[in-house]
């Protein structure tokens, strides 16, 4: 048998679980055995707090949202089962559909929810599984590195205006694929590659960007303009060819590149 003392909140879980699954103040086919079952009542129970909350929508007190739209204060007026969520393994979280699907309930009230901010969308990232001793090396290595100084017993970082890191870059000669706007008279490219599959690639060395270095007169030393250096060679043609007579240099990329 089920239980007759409700606490408010479980009453207004009953009316809300109803109201959003109605259709004109009817609820939907299989929604009323639902609600016994969820909150363990008996159907005279369920049928009792569903009549005075049909009162409440009549008096306006109440606003009756069955498509869970918001209303003019946007407030969104439908109450989320926030244990029943929490309960569901967050692998059946990682989607609208998913957890739509878990709850019961349609894409669109859970896109709601989220716009309303009921639903926090979350991106996880996964974090390495440091030891004691990879936190101390990183920790040493931080400490006799040149971006902290322990100067008169304190510990800061430096200024990284005087710092340029360099780093190397791949870049694909072309794409597969370009976009271009043209008029309509105009002709299009035509783009040639010896093969689809295998691309070119042209190594470079980069110099990331730093801060404007100013003298102590307030001139600019650095302007902070850094260039990128490809590794590329040229090499006069072996033979004749249709492209191109013996002898004509040709730029390509170096192949072997070592410190």
């Amino acid at each position: 048998m089920g239980k007759t003392n409700l606490k408010d909140d479980e009453k207004d879980g009953i009316a809300h679980f109803l109201l959003v699954n109605s259709e004109n103040l009817v609820p939907m086919k299989g929604k009323i055995p639902e609600a016994d079952l969820k909150w363990v009542v008996t159907r005279k129970t369920v049928w009792l707090w569903w009549t005075r909350a049909k009162k409440k929508i009549a008096d306006g007190e109440m606003i009756h949202l069955p498509s869970g739209r918001l209303d003019n204060t946007n407030n969104p007026k439908i109450i989320i089962d926030k244990e029943r969520l929490m309960s569901i393994p967050k692998k059946n979280r990682a989607s609208i559909e998913k957890l739509a699907k878990k709850l019961g309930v349609g894409y669109g009230t859970v896109q709601r929810w989220v716009k309303a901010g009921m639903v926090k969308k979350h991106t996880n990232a996964i974090h390495p599984s440091l030891t004691d001793s990879n936190k101390q090396e990183r920790l040493v290595f931080s400490l006799a590195s040149t971006f902290v100084d322990m100067t008169q017993n304190k510990i800061k970082f430096k200024d990284m205006s005087l710092q340029v890191h360099m780093d190397d870059k791949w870049f694909y000669i072309t794409r597969t694929t370009e976009r271009y706007y043209i008029i309509p008279e105009e002709d299009v490219p035509y783009r040639v590659c010896q093969s689809k599959r295998f691309i070119t690639k042209v190594m470079f060395m980069c110099a990331r960007v730093t801060r404007l270095v100013y003298g102590d007169n307030g001139e600019m030393i650095f302007d902070g303009k850094i260039e990128i250096f490809p590794f590329l060679e040229e090499i006069p043609a072996a033979r004749n060819s249709r492209n191109m007579p013996a002898g004509t240099l040709e730029t390509k990329p170096t192949n072997s590149i070592t410190k």
